[in-house]
């Protein structure tokens, strides 16, 4: 929970075991603008789905922070 809620505020823990990745082009563009705003380029990646990936919204239902950003985490990385 506190992972998903740090995303839209800035506090996100760097170390909490977590990647955040999203459903949607348009939230991972718009991630890309904010958090990354001081570089000129950046890259948005399509991946596969693994076994240590999980729907944010679909865990935290009505108590997930940011619906619309589509989160999905990656428990330790992304293999």
């Amino acid at each position: 929970y506190d992972h998903a809620r740090g995303t839209q505020t800035g506090f996100v823990r760097y170390d909490d075991g977590y990647v955040s990745t999203s459903l949607s082009l348009r939230s991972a563009h718009l991630a890309g603008q904010s958090i990354l705003s001081g570089y000129s380029t950046y890259y948005i990646y399509v991946i596969a789905t693994a076994p240590n990936m999980f729907n944010v919204n679909d865990v935290l239902g009505v108590y997930s922070p940011h619906p619309y950003e589509q989160e999905v985490s990656a428990l330790g990385g992304i293999p």
